[in-house]
C-alpha cells in the first residue's frame, strides 16, 4: 500500500532562547512520497505538476524539477513551491521519475509518469483557520454578510453581484474607514480589471426620487478638498462622466451647486502644459440641445483657463456649441475675459463658430462686441473652416461685427479673423468692411501703417493651411486699375505689404503672385522716386552660398543694362563699382584657360565632362604667351559626333569627353585659350531663344520708356494713374463709413 500526503498550512511553534527574529511564512512545503516500487533505491530525477482535478483538468502553477533525489525503499522527501496555487480548492500532484543520468531534470527523456495523481490534503487547523470566526456562535462579529470566509471560496454561493449586502440601516450598509494620512490612502476601493468593454470600478445606485447614486463628501472646512475626484490616465479618457438616459424632462447629466458667496457651481481646470486642453467641455447630440447652457443674472457661463492654449469654456454641438442667455439688461449671455489670450473662441465644422444677432429695430445695436485692452490682444478671434467670424445686424445702422481695441500699442487688433479654408473676416455692404471694391480706383483691402518709426505693417496676413491665404483681396471691377490688396506705410522703415514664410524647410513663399493675363505680371515692383537709387524689386539672400537674392525659373529680361554692383574697393563707404554684362543675339557659354605645349609645340585641351550635353557649334581663340607663335593653330576640333551624342544622352548617362588639339607652337611654350559655344541644354532646345518678338495686344501702342521717344508718360506700359501718394491714409478716413469691420 502506498501512502502520499502533502501537508499545507502547518504552523510550527518553537519556544526557546535566542536572538533570531521572527520570519514570515513562505509558500514552500515539504512533500513525502514514493515512486510506487519499494525496491527502488539510489539517486533519481523527479518532476512535479499540480492539477485541479484527479483526471484531466488544468495545470495550476509551474512544473517543478528536483535533481539527484535520494530514494530509499521507493520513498523520498523534497521541498516544493508552486507559489500562490492554493486558494482553498482541492489540488492533485502528478509525478515523473527516472534514474539519475547526470543531466539536469529539465533535460527531457527517460521519465516515467506515475499512474495516479496524489491529492494535496489540508490539516484540521489549517481548514479551521479559513473560518476562524465561526467558533464565536453567539456573535457574527467578523463575518461578511453573516457568512464565514469559506462561504465565498465556493463559486456556487456567489450571485451575479459576487457579494450582495442588504438590510435597513439609518447610515450605511457597507462602510470602509481608513485613518492613514498617507497620500492616496483609500476608505473603499473598487477595481475593474477588464482591458476593454464598459466596466465600472464602483457602481452606485439609488431608486429614490431625490436620491444620489454616488455622493462624495469632503468634510474639511479648509484646504483644497474635493467631494468627488475623477481621474483618467487614458489619452482619450474622461475624469468624470455624467449621463442621463431619460428621453424627456429637465434632466441633468451633471448637476453641481455651490452655496458660498465666492464659490463655483462648476469649475473646470485643464492643467496640462501642452495639447488641446479644455477647462469645461460640453456636448449635446439633440438637434435643439446646448453643449453648455448657462443662465444667470450676470454671467450665463464663466470659464477660466490658465494656459496659453487652453479654453475657459469649450462647447461642441450640432447646433450651438455655447448658448448663453442673460435675463437682465446689463447681463451677458456669453462673456469672455482674458489677460493675453482669447476672450471668446468659436470653432465649427460647417456651422457658425460664434453667432451674434442684434434684432432691435433702433439704436446702435451690436451683434457681437469684442474689446481687447492688451497690446497684442484680439477683440474677437474667430476660427472656422468657412467663416471665422460671421455677424449679422437687422438695422442699417447696426454692426454685424464691431471690434474695438483700446490698447495704446500699435499691435492691438480690434477684430482678428482666421480660417483654414474659408474667410477669416467676411462682410458685405457699405459698412460691413473693406474687403471688396467696385470702384475704378478702389482697393479690395487697404492697410495703412501710419506710425512714423519702427517696423510697421500696412497689411499683415498669417495662414497655417496647406492651401489657404494669409490675406486675399479681390477687386471685381473689369475696368480701370483697382487693387485687390494695397498696403501703405509712411514710416521710413515700414512695409506696405510684408509676406513672410518662416518655415525652415520646403519651398514656401514669402510672397507669391499669379497672373493669367497674356501681358500680366505675377509680381510687379516699381520705384517711383525721380532721383536717388530706388529699387523696383529688391531681393536679399542670407549667408547661404547656394541661395539667390533674385532667381528666374524661366527667361530673365531687362530693358536696361545688366550689371553687378559692389562696394568700391578704394572707397567702400561712399562709392559703388559697376561692371556690365556682355550682350549677344545668341545664348553663348564660354570656357577659357592656359596650357603648356609639349616638345613638339602641341597640347590637348580637355573640356568639362558635361560639355557635350549643353553645348553646340564651338568657336576657338588662341593667344601665344611670352613669345610670338605665328604657326599656332587648332589642329583638331571638337568632334561633332561627340556633341550630337551628348545632346541625346539621358541624365546620369556619361557622355564622351570633348577635347581639341593645339599645334604649331613653340616647344615648352604657354598658350591662353578660349572656347565659345552656343548653349544647347534641354531648356534652350525646347523653348529656344528668340531675338525679335511681337508685343501682345495690351502692350501694342505702348512703350517701356516713352520718354526716350518723346512720348507722354500715359503711353508707358507701367503707367499708374493713381500713385500711392494720392491714396488717403487710414487716419484720414477713420469713422467715415460708420465703423465697419477693418
Amino acid at each position: 500500500m502506498m501512502c502520499h500526503r502533502v501537508v499545507v498550512g502547518v504552523l510550527t511553534v518553537c519556544a526557546g532562547v535566542g536572538a533570531a527574529s521572527a520570519q514570515p511564512l513562505t509558500t514552500y512545503f515539504t512533500y513525502h512520497g514514493d515512486v510506487g516500487n519499494p525496491g527502488t533505491n539510489g539517486l533519481h530525477d523527479l518532476q512535479f505538476r499540480l492539477y485541479d482535478a484527479v483526471l484531466g483538468g488544468g495545470q495550476v502553477g509551474p512544473t517543478l524539477c528536483a535533481d539527484d533525489v535520494s530514494v530509499s525503499g521507493g520513498l523520498f522527501e523534497v521541498s516544493l513551491d508552486f507559489g500562490a496555487a492554493f486558494d482553498g480548492q482541492q489540488r492533485f500532484i502528478e509525478i515523473d521519475f527516472r534514474t539519475d543520468t547526470g543531466a539536469t531534470c529539465a533535460v527531457p527523456g527517460g521519465f516515467t509518469t506515475l499512474a495516479d495523481r496524489r491529492p494535496v490534503e489540508a490539516v484540521p487547523y489549517a481548514l479551521y483557520a479559513l473560518d476562524a470566526d465561526h467558533a464565536a456562535a453567539a456573535s457574527d462579529a467578523g463575518l461578511l454578510n453573516g457568512q464565514p470566509a469559506s462561504f465565498y471560496q465556493n463559486a456556487a454561493n456567489l450571485t451575479t453581484g459576487a457579494i450582495n449586502l442588504s438590510g435597513a440601516f439609518s447610515t450605511q450598509t457597507l462602510r470602509g474607514v481608513n485613518s492613514s494620512n498617507t497620500t492616496f490612502a483609500v476608505g473603499v476601493r473598487g477595481v475593474s480589471l477588464a482591458s476593454n468593454a464598459i466596466t465600472y470600478g464602483v457602481w452606485g445606485e439609488s431608486t429614490s426620487t431625490q436620491g444620489r447614486g454616488v455622493i462624495g463628501y469632503a468634510r474639511s472646512f479648509t484646504g483644497a478638498s474635493q467631494g468627488v475626484l475623477g481621474r483618467s490616465d487614458s489619452n482619450a479618457g474622461i475624469g468624470v462622466l455624467g449621463v442621463t438616459y431619460a428621453s424627456s424632462g429637465s434632466t441633468h447629466g451633471g448637476y453641481f451647486s455651490s452655496a458660498s458667496v465666492t464659490g463655483t457651481g462648476v469649475y473646470g481646470l485643464a492643467s496640462a502644459s501642452s495639447g488641446n486642453t479644455r477647462g469645461v467641455y460640453g456636448y449635446a447630440a439633440s438637434a435643439s440641445g446646448k453643449g453648455v447652457y448657462g443662465l444667470a443674472p450676470r454671467y450665463g457661463v464663466y470659464g477660466q483657463a490658465s494656459l496659453s492654449n487652453g479654453f475657459g469654456v469649450f462647447g461642441s454641438a450640432p447646433t450651438y456649441g455655447v448658448y448663453g442667455e442673460a435675463s437682465q439688461a446689463g447681463g451677458y449671455g456669453v462673456y469672455g475675459d482674458t489677460v493675453s489670450g482669447t476672450g471668446v473662441y468659436g470653432d465649427t465644422i460647417s456651422g457658425t463658430g460664434v453667432y451674434g444677432r442684434a434684432t432691435a429695430i433702433s439704436g446702435n445695436t451690436v451683434g457681437v462686441s469684442g474689446s481687447a485692452d492688451g497690446p497684442s490682444g484680439k477683440g474677437v478671434f474667430g476660427f472656422a473652416p468657412m467663416y471665422g467670424v460671421y455677424g449679422q445686424a437687422a438695422w442699417p445702422e447696426g454692426h454685424g461685427v464691431h471690434g474695438v481695441s483700446t490698447g495704446s500699442s500699435a499691435s492691438a487688433i480690434g477684430v482678428y479673423g482666421e480660417a483654414p479654408n474659408g474667410t477669416g473676416m467676411h462682410a458685405t455692404g457699405s459698412t460691413g468692411g473693406r474687403f471688396y471694391t467696385t470702384s475704378l480706383m478702389g482697393r479690395g483691402v487697404q492697410g495703412s501703417a501710419t506710425t512714423p518709426t519702427g517696423g510697421a505693417y500696412g497689411v499683415w496676413g498669417s495662414n497655417t493651411s496647406a492651401i489657404g491665404a494669409g490675406v486675399i483681396g479681390i477687386a471685381f471691377e473689369g475696368n480701370g486699375e483697382p487693387a485687390g490688396v494695397q498696403g501703405q506705410t509712411v514710416s521710413p522703415t515700414g512695409r506696405g505689404v510684408l509676406g513672410e514664410a518662416i518655415d525652415d524647410a520646403g519651398v514656401s513663399s514669402g510672397v507669391l503672385g499669379h497672373t493669367y493675363s497674356e501681358s500680366g505680371r505675377g509680381v510687379c515692383g516699381e520705384a517711383k522716386a525721380a532721383s536717388g537709387i530706388g529699387y523696383g524689386v529688391y531681393g536679399i539672400a542670407a549667408t547661404s552660398a547656394t541661395g539667390y537674392a533674385v532667381y528666374a525659373a524661366g527667361d530673365l529680361g531687362a530693358s536696361g543694362v545688366k550689371s553687378f554692383r559692389i562696394d568700391h574697393p578704394d572707397d567702400p563707404e561712399n562709392m559703388y563699382l559697376l561692371h556690365y554684362s556682355a550682350e549677344s543675339p545668341e545664348v553663348i557659354n564660354f570656357y577659357s584657360g592656359k596650357v603648356m605645349l609639349d616638345g613638339n609645340g602641341e597640347a590637348v585641351v580637355t573640356l568639362p565632362a558635361y560639355f557635350a550635353k549643353i553645348n553646340t557649334d564651338p568657336r576657338y581663340l588662341l593667344t601665344a604667351v611670352g613669345a610670338p607663335m605665328p604657326m599656332l593653330h587648332v589642329a583638331q576640333e571638337i568632334d561633332e559626333g561627340t556633341l550630337g551624342a551628348g545632346a541625346t544622352a539621358d541624365p546620369g548617362e556619361a557622355a564622351a569627353a570633348c577635347w581639341f588639339r593645339i599645334a604649331g607652337g613653340v616647344a615648352g611654350g604657354k598658350v591662353s585659350w578660349e572656347v565659345k559655344a552656343v548653349r544647347n541644354d534641354p531648356w534652350v532646345r525646347v523653348r529656344g531663344a528668340p531675338v525679335v518678338i511681337e508685343k501682345q495686344l495690351a502692350e501694342q501702342g505702348r512703350y517701356q520708356h516713352p520718354e526716350f521717344y518723346g512720348k507722354p508718360a500715359e503711353m508707358g506700359q507701367n503707367y499708374d494713374p493713381t500713385p500711392c501718394a494720392e491714396v488717403p491714409v487710414e487716419s484720414e478716413v477713420e469713422g467715415a463709413s460708420g465703423g465697419g469691420a477693418r
